[in-house]
């Protein structure tokens, strides 16, 4: 008991003798704290802001899927009876003497969810790439389906040798968000002597989102 009364006694004293000392260390073990508990917090907020921000472009990303035309491309022979087709196409636009026509009507099924708009599509051969402006509608509904008549010009070898031409449509449009799309077609043809063309393949890819609306 002594001992400890000793003790007791030792510690007063020192605190006495040393009370700035110690009111230094408490105040700056308080600084520490605060500051770290800043940090903290700045941590957490930042962590919440960024976690806002994923679920508002998740959010703008599955509004957007929602809607977004998606085009089924097919190619048909043409077995109708039009005297005039609704595009005339030139597969290649040198000065060949011979060149040979091959009919085809394109079939557009828009299996999206959407509706597209301002539909328009650029020609691309074996020359360059055309923005054309030759179609008879603009829009194409969810679940509805458009058919366009294709008179393709293909030119021929002079010696008759036969060559493959890959061209394609490149389909633009935008869905009710204003959010703006491409989707391409690629063909190749298979051409030899005159009246020898024919559709080797063809392939559709899928929507390919260019310009994403802002506010969606």
């Amino acid at each position: 008991m002594k001992i400890i009364m000793i003790l007791l006694k030792d510690i007063v004293t020192f605190l006495n003798n040393n009370e700035g000392a110690l009111m230094v260390i408490i105040t700056l073990i308080y600084v520490i704290a605060t500051i770290r508990i800043c940090r903290a917090n700045i941590k957490a907020a930042d962590a919440a802001r960024e976690q806002l921000v994923e679920s508002k472009r998740q959010f703008e990303e599955t509004r957007r899927l929602e809607i977004m035309p998606y085009f089924e491309l097919d190619i048909v022979d043409d077995s109708s009876l039009r005297w005039e087709s609704d595009v005339s196409l030139l597969i290649s636009e040198g000065n060949a003497k011979e060149k040979t026509v091959i009919g085809k009507k394109l079939v557009i099924n828009n299996i999206g969810l959407g509706n597209a708009k301002d539909f328009t599509y650029v020609w691309k051969n074996l020359n360059g790439s055309y923005r054309r402006h030759d179609l008879q509608f603009s829009s194409i509904s969810a679940g509805g389906k458009r058919e366009i008549t294709i008179d393709f010009y293909a030119e021929h070898q002079e010696d008759g040798s036969e060559y493959e031409a890959q061209v394609s449509f490149l389909f633009c449009y935008s869905d009710l968000l204003e959010n703006k799309y491409q989707q391409e077609l690629v063909m190749i043809f298979q051409i030899g002597k005159p009246e020898k063309v024919t559709l080797k393949t063809y392939k559709a890819g899928a929507p390919v989102l260019l310009k994403e609306a802002k506010n969606a």
